[in-house]
């Protein structure tokens, strides 16, 4: 999604749009790329889709790294291996194929997680 968003000239009005409370509705890479920096998100992908891509940096929306697909075939390896690698580091935030996140317009660092299961 990176490599699509830049290669469109779409990074900048991207997120200047969504700074101006535009609803931004996203579900894996559109989730991972509102982090500011996507490198994390390396082993869910094909690494043979975006040879090109040199520049992890993402949308910078808020501190926290989405993580989809935790726990979720086929990538439940790949997950647990980022969350190994990144527990300590970034402050990741694993969410199954049931989970969505709603972040607060303008409050980045508020959030609420929704599952199937209910609101927690």
């Amino acid at each position: 999604m990176r490599k699509e968003l830049k290669k469109k000239g779409l990074i900048k009005i991207v997120k200047q749009r969504i700074t101006e409370e535009m609803i931004y509705i996203e579900e894996y890479a559109g989730a991972i790329i509102t982090s500011k920096n996507i490198e994390y998100s390396s082993l869910l992908d094909n690494p043979n889709v975006a040879t090109e891509l040199k520049d992890y940096t993402g949308l910078g929306l808020w501190d926290k790294y989405i993580l989809p697909h935790s726990n979720e075939f086929p990538f439940e390896e790949c997950t647990a291996e980022t969350i190994r690698n990144y527990f300590e580091k970034l402050d990741l935030l694993p969410i199954n194929n049931y989970t969505a996140v709603v972040i607060e317009m303008g409050i980045f660092q508020s959030f609420k997680m929704i599952s199937s299961r209910g609101v927690k």
